[in-house]
């Protein structure tokens, strides 16, 4: 926020920073309402991301070899198509051989040289408490927004 407020869209386009902040936001809620729903519940933050909707879209995108492009009626004929294909590939989960560019290294073996590789996380590969239960929203609210207001002093 600090970069953008000084900077502005030297720093990043106006859409990514919207994008940024929708996504902080979502964040929130969707803790706040697993504390509602299930308050000994878990939350994996990683799991928000778009790892599915990127894979879909590849397979959007490669379903038919090499007419990668669709109009509006090709386009949901396809989305129908990668709909029925994660059905499948639910009840059979060992015929999807994932996708050999998306590879995590075991966490505790990664190093330093094989971090800037890791961007697809999976909740087994998570290392950490996930419970919901002793987060409070308002103190990591007020918490940020204070390290927000110090950065934008300094």
């Amino acid at each position: 926020m600090q970069l953008y407020a000084s900077d502005g869209r030297r720093f990043i386009p106006s859409q990514l920073y919207i994008d940024l902040m929708i996504m902080i936001k979502n964040a929130f809620f969707c803790v706040a309402k697993t504390k509602v729903d299930d308050p000994d519940g878990k939350f994996w933050i990683i799991l928000l991301g778009t790892d599915r909707l990127e894979k879909n879209f590849g397979f959007v995108r490669t379903i038919t070899g090499t007419d990668a492009n669709a109009d509006v009626y090709q386009l949901a004929t396809r989305v129908l198509a990668v709909v029925q294909i994660a059905l499948i590939l639910t009840e059979h989960p060992e015929w999807d051989k994932g996708s050999r560019r998306l590879h995590l290294p075991a966490l505790a073996v990664a190093d330093a040289a094989e971090g800037h590789k890791i961007d697809h996380l999976n909740p087994t590969s998570w290392i950490g408490d996930v419970s919901v239960r002793p987060v409070s929203l308002l103190t990591c609210w007020n918490r940020g927004r204070d390290l927000a207001e110090e950065a934008l002093r300094e």
